[in-house]
């Protein structure tokens, strides 16, 4: 398991909230969970996937308890950041979403402990060909 001794080269920002849209919440948290750890372990890529909850609904399971493996290898370490209800009401006054994606993006950016940081959504799946390329390393920093 990672024990977050060195730095990860990518910091993988995703977000969620688990109130039933966009259906089967567990299934693709779950696949793009394992996606991500399979690829990273199969092409020695050091990452850390940070997974922002944004205002949880205390009627439905949190989503590490949606989670249904330790995704945690040698070079994937997966952590949970959780912003209450109280953060939330203070965040837009103005506007009646219940989840604020961007926001919650920037909580997880903010928290980030990767050389590089890249955001995306829980249904957008890696292919072996991103990995094998970012997993050479040869991203060039402020560009």
């Amino acid at each position: 398991m990672n024990t977050g001794s060195t730095q990860p080269y990518l910091s993988i920002v995703m977000t969620a909230r688990n109130d039933g849209h966009g259906g089967n919440l567990r299934e693709r948290i779950n696949a793009s969970l394992s996606v991500w750890s399979a690829l990273c372990l199969e092409y020695i890529l050091s990452i850390e996937i940070l997974l922002v909850e944004w205002n949880p609904l205390p009627s439905h399971p949190p989503l590490r308890d949606i989670i249904d493996h330790n995704y945690n290898n040698t070079y994937v370490r997966l952590r949970i950041i959780t912003v209450p209800a109280s953060v939330h009401s203070q965040a837009d006054k103005e506007d009646p979403l219940a989840f604020h994606q961007m926001i919650a993006k920037n909580v997880g950016i903010r928290a980030a402990k990767g050389l590089f940081i890249l955001c995306t959504n829980i249904d957008v799946f890696p292919d072996s060909n991103l990995i094998q390329l970012l997993a050479e390393r040869e991203l060039e920093e402020n560009t």
